[in-house]
């Protein structure tokens, strides 16, 4: 649990991942000046990190809490899994970012390492263009990008619309 105060800001208990534990944890919140590893209930901390707290092949692929300032989220080099490419746009791999003003609006961004769409609240200015009003912009912008190998062998299956190629049908004339 970390302590957070401040002078003018109000005080109240949210919720984060620790880092230590990896679980969902209260901790006193001041109020102003937070990151993304804020949340107002536990689920909504569990809805959001649940791939990372329990899914321990993808450890070098996600974003963690700096063990030096546990006050941010510093995103680590991003490392798409090697069971995926990704044809997206390449700004659907960066972090959330909240931006800098002081509004607390639901949005959606791509996390491209465990290839879901999920919520995070945003400032209302700034941030980056990994930011969409909803779940099904989000999808739609960046989850169709990845494209899965299913096997060894180079077969895929495609998570996007993939254009059909022209066919062209050549007649024989038989000659009698």
């Amino acid at each position: 649990m970390y302590e957070r105060f401040s002078e003018d800001c109000k005080d109240k208990d949210n919720i984060e991942k620790s880092n230590q534990s990896r679980q969902c944890e209260h901790f006193k919140y001041g109020g102003c000046l937070g990151n993304l590893n804020n949340f107002e209930s536990l689920e909504e901390c569990q809805n959001t990190c649940e791939d990372t707290l329990n899914d321990s092949q993808v450890d070098d692929h996600r974003i963690q809490l700096d063990p030096v300032n546990n006050d941010s989220l510093t995103p680590q080099p991003t490392k798409v899994p090697s069971f995926l490419e990704f044809y997206g746009p390449s700004w659907c791999l960066t972090p959330a970012d909240r931006g800098l003003c002081h509004a607390n609006e639901t949005r959606f961004y791509y996390n491209g390492i465990i290839g879901k769409c999920r919520p995070f609240k945003y400032s209302g200015c700034g941030g980056n263009e990994n930011n969409f009003t909803s779940k099904k912009s989000c999808l739609r912008a960046c989850q169709k990008g990845f494209i899965q190998r299913i096997s060894k062998g180079g077969l895929i299956k495609t998570k996007r619309k993939r254009k059909k190629q022209p066919v062209k049908i050549v007649y024989e004339k038989n000659f009698w």
